[in-house]
């Protein structure tokens, strides 16, 4: 069980890209991969194949965070058969932050509720800052409610969540360094260095399977990898 105290953004941001490079070095073994993890535009998106989502923002100023969990979720609209729990939680959002939330993380859940196709989530977070995450649940609910399928993502430290990922896709260890020094150079280098390398692609061509290898490039390139020719 979490405490209260909120994960800060930039763990949050580093454990998802983290994540995401391992999404994609795996996806080249496995395509069904493909639909676990991914990013659109600047929105990544995690689904757990249970009836459970994570979708976050991120913004140039604002973050948020929304997280769906299947119908038995004591705050889901389907259990209430409202929206007053969703209304509640986007009238406290800052201006920005609501934007972000109706431009990104909004988009990507809706089903047919009262009749209308609409966004759905069960629980939300945000942040204008680093160190001001805030929203209209406790992180407790949060994490009770969605934000536990974002676990890894949320450690600091990023050896544990290697650790917690060579776990979750049964990695080997040479997939394993593969991740991690892919994630090391996007955090430390240039852009003009977030190139894939011959040896890399090698490795990723390792499945012989094209489709798995085409989605594994897909992939690198949401997260502004450079892909050869």
């Amino acid at each position: 069980m979490p405490g209260d105290t909120f994960p800060t953004v930039s763990s949050l941001w580093q454990g998802a890209l983290l994540g995401s490079i391992v999404n994609a070095v795996m996806t080249a073994f496995e395509p069904e991969y493909a639909s676990i993890q991914g990013w659109s535009n600047n929105t990544y998106l995690v689904d757990n194949w249970n009836g459970h989502f994570a979708m976050i923002g991120f913004g140039k100023k604002c973050r948020v965070a929304a997280f769906f969990m299947d119908p038995k979720s004591p705050l889901s609209p389907f259990i209430q058969n409202s929206t007053s729990h969703m209304n509640v939680v986007l009238n406290q959002m800052p201006r920005c932050c609501r934007l972000l939330a109706d431009q990104g993380p909004l988009k990507f859940y809706h089903q047919e509720l009262n009749d209308k196709y609409q966004a759905c989530f069960t629980t939300a977070f945000w942040a204008e800052t680093d160190d001001d995450v805030n929203s209209h649940d406790t992180w407790s609910v949060i994490y009770e409610n969605g934000a536990h399928i974002i676990r890894i993502q949320l450690l600091d430290d990023i050896s544990s969540a290697i650790m917690e990922w060579e776990d979750s896709y049964q990695m080997e260890q040479w997939q394993s360094d593969l991740a991690l020094s892919l994630f090391n150079r996007r955090i430390l280098e240039p852009e003009s260095e977030w190139n894939l390398l011959p040896n890399e692609l090698s490795l990723l061509m390792k499945s012989h399977n094209k489709r798995a290898f085409d989605l594994s490039l897909t992939k690198f390139s949401e997260i502004h990898f450079n892909i050869p020719g």
